[in-house]
């Protein structure tokens, strides 16, 4: 800005040339219609952000147009703080406001920040994340690029925070929180980033086979005769089980075959049971589990199915069996409704008392991020999948099931 020296050097401030303040204003506009970049000094702030040189001009930058690094590196301090720190530092910002006849001028730090780091921004690429303001509706998470500093943010909406139903999501998140996100789309002419919390994670309730009881090592034969994968343990008390019915008549042997853990703890008790699926060169597979570990044997027997219940559960007989009958549904097409509105459709290859089903070639329809509990048309496939027995809620076939309008509706004018 011009100004003149007296003869004690006293710095005398003089206005601009309107000449100049109509060019100046005619650069901002440049500016902003070519969306370059402008790097201007911070010459004071207010309640409701900075105030940044621009030639003989004076702009706004609204705080929440201000890079969420700065608050993220300091998050014990007050924007109050943050704003008196960068009192004449150098800012980069995009001009994208320019109003001469109101003397207004904004500037946004996102913007420049956007163009600077979206290019690295791809969909299904990860991100450590610090989250920022929660809404009804979501969740905005800052991400955290390789030098440290969180330049972009994107929105976790409600359907995406969680494989649960959220009713609210300040339930599961809290500002500060440290998380990990996925980047599901990327809409660069509205900048906005869409992230996803739940899809970084293993569903819980729907689970790959091979994820779940993972083939690890190789057949070994203990003293006792029982085959075990090396480096495989049998659970506590399993090997009792496993010794006694090598004793059974009809059975010449058993083998532990796979082992894996479970998300959570099912049962403190150890819990066997026999699988549904058909027996494979006269092989029954068994499957038992305690706290979160379970594991699954392969028994050989030289007698007819129908007898072998009474061998591998002795007195065990007469006990109850599920309530429904799911043996018709075998390799038959089924649709499930879990817990939280869920819903999938595939073919049911195996089952068992607690109800785990096993679908082959699944498919989600994906659920309305308006209201979770109805489902839209939008499908994933899931391929080879185990529906937990406690999120099962409806079971029924595919084929011979259409969707009516409801009967109780009572017609326009009726």
């Amino acid at each position: 800005m011009p100004c003149l020296v007296s003869a004690n050097n006293t710095q005398i401030l003089q206005h601009p040339p309107h000449s100049q303040i109509a060019a100046d204003w005619q650069a901002a506009r440049a500016y902003k219609d070519a969306g370059i970049i402008y790097n201007g000094i911070i010459e004071g702030f207010n309640g409701g952000g900075l105030i940044v040189r621009f030639h003989s001009l004076l702009g706004f930058l609204p705080f929440p147009l201000l890079s969420p690094s700065y608050s993220c590196k300091e998050p014990d301090k007050t924007i109050q703080e943050i704003a008196k720190d960068l009192l004449y530092s150098l800012i980069s910002v995009k001009v994208i406001t320019v109003d001469e006849d109101k003397w207004n001028l904004i500037f946004s730090e996102k913007e420049a920040a956007w163009s600077r780091f979206s290019d690295q921004v791809k969909i299904g690429d990860t991100f450590e994340g610090r989250v920022g303001p929660i809404e009804d509706f979501g969740a905005f998470v800052h991400l955290r690029f390789p030098d440290g500093l969180y330049h972009l943010t994107g929105l976790v909406h409600i359907s995406e925070v969680s494989w649960d139903l959220v009713a609210d999501v300040r339930d599961i998140l809290t500002e500060a929180d440290e998380v990990r996100v996925k980047v599901i789309n990327v809409d660069r002419e509205k900048s906005r980033i869409s992230l996803s919390i739940k899809q970084v994670q293993e569903d819980p309730l729907l689970e790959n086979v091979k994820k779940l009881i993972p083939q690890d090592g190789f057949a070994d034969r203990s003293s006792s005769g029982v085959c075990y994968r090396g480096g495989i343990n049998p659970l506590p008390g399993l090997q009792t089980i496993l010794d006694e019915l090598l004793h059974e008549d009809g059975i010449y042997d058993a083998r532990i075959r796979r082992q894996g853990l479970e998300k959570r703890v099912l049962s403190h008790d150890l819990q066997l049971w026999l699988s549904n699926a058909p027996p494979a060169n006269q092989r029954f597979n068994l499957l038992a589990r305690t706290g979160r570990q379970r594991q699954k044997q392969q028994v050989s027997f030289s007698f007819d199915r129908n007898e072998a219940r009474p061998h591998l559960f002795p007195g065990m007989s007469g006990r109850k069996e599920t309530v429904l009958d799911l043996a018709k549904f075998v390799d038959k097409g089924v649709q499930v409704k879990l817990t939280g509105g869920r819903q999938v459709t595939g073919t049911l290859k195996g089952y068992d008392q607690l109800l785990n089903l096993v679908l082959d070639e699944a498919v989600e329809f994906l659920r309305d991020p308006d209201d979770p509990l109805k489902t839209t048309d939008q499908t994933r496939n899931l391929g080879l999948i185990v529906c937990r027995g406690t999120a099962v809620m409806l079971v029924s076939p595919t084929d011979g099931t259409d969707e009516i309008a409801n009967p109780f509706i009572q017609p326009d004018g009726a």
